[in-house]
């Protein structure tokens, strides 16, 4: 749990902030659902999964049918980067939903040749 206060709540801090402030900058304005729904879903899924992870582990090793340590130590390590990913790949995907809704996307920039024809 100490990881989570260490580095999981500050890097969605960082990334919160850095969502907002691209709000107002019109070039980096579609990014900014990125980084608000990707991190947001990443954490909630996160903690979410480490949730799910104990509470299978207690259950498995309450009815006795944990075969091995290693199992466990798997479950718990295990389930906070796979909610984090899962947690992502959703949050990109409503992101994604959310750019197209509001007609955002990254234009690149025109050449000068272009621009001259």
């Amino acid at each position: 749990m100490p990881i989570f206060f260490i580095l999981i709540l500050p890097l969605w801090s960082l990334c919160v902030a850095l969502g907002v402030a691209f709000c107002v900058s019109k070039s980096r304005r579609f990014l900014s659902a990125y980084l608000l729904c990707c991190s947001t879903a990443g954490l909630v899924l996160s903690i979410t999964a480490s949730i799910g992870g104990i509470l299978l582990l207690t259950k498995l090793q309450n009815s006795g049918h944990l075969p091995q340590n290693s199992l466990g130590i798997l479950i718990l390590l295990g389930s906070t980067p796979f909610g984090a990913m899962l947690g992502v790949v959703i949050g990109f995907f409503a992101a994604r939903a959310i750019n197209r809704r509001l007609g955002l996307h990254n234009r690149p920039a025109q050449s000068p040749a272009v621009q001259l024809a």
